[in-house]
């Protein structure tokens, strides 16, 4: 007997294979899930960053003022014979020694003056002057600024402290 090949069936047998080979091949596959899955996830991932890319400016520069404002605190304490006042507008801050500028550069800064980058500012502040003792209190009341209308920045009357 001769074996029958693709070509000798009849017309009918060959279209019921083609059916079955399509069905086979119906859905999709883990590769093809986890490709849609992480560009969706890439995409998403953007759109993330640039929405809230805005307030990491404002946040990085909170931190910066916190370490600087710490810093003037630890020399009022360290040399209690100077006055150390850091004087405030709405786009930089500079720090004094006995009412005018210092001659000593705030921390990885190359003058005493720090100016925000643009898109940063203080919308609000309790004062134009913050005053540190000998014992490193700012005096009797909060002192309090905004940086961006959401960032708050505080240092607590009596002890100084910068959370």
């Amino acid at each position: 007997m001769e074996a029958i090949t693709g070509h000798d069936r009849p017309a009918e047998c060959r279209a019921i294979g083609r059916r079955v080979a399509q069905t086979d091949r119906a859905g999709v596959t883990l590769i093809e899930f986890i490709a849609v899955f992480l560009l969706i996830a890439v995409v998403g991932g953007v759109v993330l960053m640039l929405a809230t890319g805005r307030n990491t400016d404002a946040a990085a520069q909170a931190a910066i003022l916190k370490s600087h404002l710490r810093y003037v605190q630890s020399l009022a304490m360290a040399n209690n014979t100077a006055s150390w006042t850091v004087t405030f507008t709405g786009s930089s801050y500079t720090l004094n020694r006995n009412g005018s500028p210092a001659t000593v550069n705030l921390p990885n800064e190359s003058s005493s003056t720090h100016t925000f980058p643009s898109g940063v500012a203080i919308t609000s502040m309790s004062g134009n002057t913050l005053s540190f003792s000998e014992r490193g209190s700012p005096g009797a009341a909060d002192f309090t600024l905004v940086l961006n209308g959401t960032i708050n920045i505080a240092v607590t009357r009596n002890t100084g402290f910068i959370p």
